[in-house]
C-alpha cells in the first residue's frame, strides 16, 4: 500500500519543445527523447534537470508529491489510490530497454513480451502512466506498441483509447519470492512473502 507510481507532470526544459498557450511538454519528453536519461525520481527537478518546474512555477515538495501516487499516504505517496496497483512508467520502460520512436528487435525486452515469448497484449498497443503534453483541447501519455511495431515507445491522443489497452503493475516487497505459474492465463504466478 506504500508503493508510489509516478505521474510525472514537471514541465521538460527541453530546447526544442516550447509550451505556450497551446501546449505544455512534460518532464518525460525530454528524458526520455532528448537526453536518453530515464529517471526513477518523481517530480520537478528529480530528474537532473536543472528548470523542470510544475505548472504555476512552483517546485515545492508538496507540488511533486501531487504526482506519486500510492494507496496509502506517506512521507512521499499521496495515498490517492483505492488499490496499490497503476501503470509502468515509460522511464521504467526505458530501464528494461524501450526507446523513443524505435522498434525492438530480437530478443525483446521483458516489458513486452508474456509467458509464451510474445507480445503481451498482441497487436494492441498499450498506455503508461506518464504524461507527455497537454494542449488545449487534449492529452498525450507516452504509450507502447504491441505486434505491430515491436516495443516501440512513443506518445499518443488520449481520445484513442479504443485501440489501446491497460496493462497492470504493482510493486512486490523485496522479501517476496516466486511460488507458482508461468505468467499465462491459465497458470497465473502465485507468490508468498519470505
Amino acid at each position: 500500500t506504500t508503493a508510489v507510481y509516478c505521474n510525472d507532470r514537471s514541465y521538460t526544459n527541453a530546447i526544442w519543445y516550447t509550451s505556450g498557450s497551446d501546449i505544455n511538454w512534460f518532464g518525460v519528453i525530454g528524458r526520455l527523447n532528448d537526453a536518453k536519461a530515464p529517471s526513477y525520481a518523481c517530480g520537478a527537478n528529480a530528474s537532473g534537470f536543472a528548470g523542470n518546474t510544475y505548472f504555476n512555477g512552483s517546485t515545492s515538495e508538496s507540488d511533486r508529491k501531487k504526482d506519486r501516487f500510492s494507496a496509502e499516504e506517506t512521507t512521499y505517496g499521496n495515498g490517492k489510490l483505492t488499490y496499490p496497483i497503476a501503470l509502468m512508467t515509460a522511464d521504467e520502460v526505458a530501464f528494461a530497454g524501450g526507446k523513443q520512436g524505435a522498434n525492438l528487435s530480437s530478443p525483446y525486452g521483458w516489458y513486452y513480451l508474456n509467458a509464451g515469448t510474445g507480445s503481451a497484449t498482441g497487436v494492441m498497443n498499450w498506455w503508461t502512466i506518464s504524461s507527455t503534453a497537454a494542449r488545449s483541447n487534449a492529452a498525450y501519455v507516452q504509450c507502447i506498441d504491441g505486434a505491430n511495431r515491436p516495443g516501440r515507445v512513443r506518445d499518443n491522443n488520449t481520445t484513442y483509447s479504443s485501440i489501446y489497452v491497460a496493462r497492470p503493475a504493482l510493486s512486490l516487497k523485496s522479501d517476496t519470492l516466486w511460488l507458482s505459474g508461468d505468467g499465462t492465463a491459465s497458470d497465473p504466478y502465485r507468490i508468498v512473502e519470505n
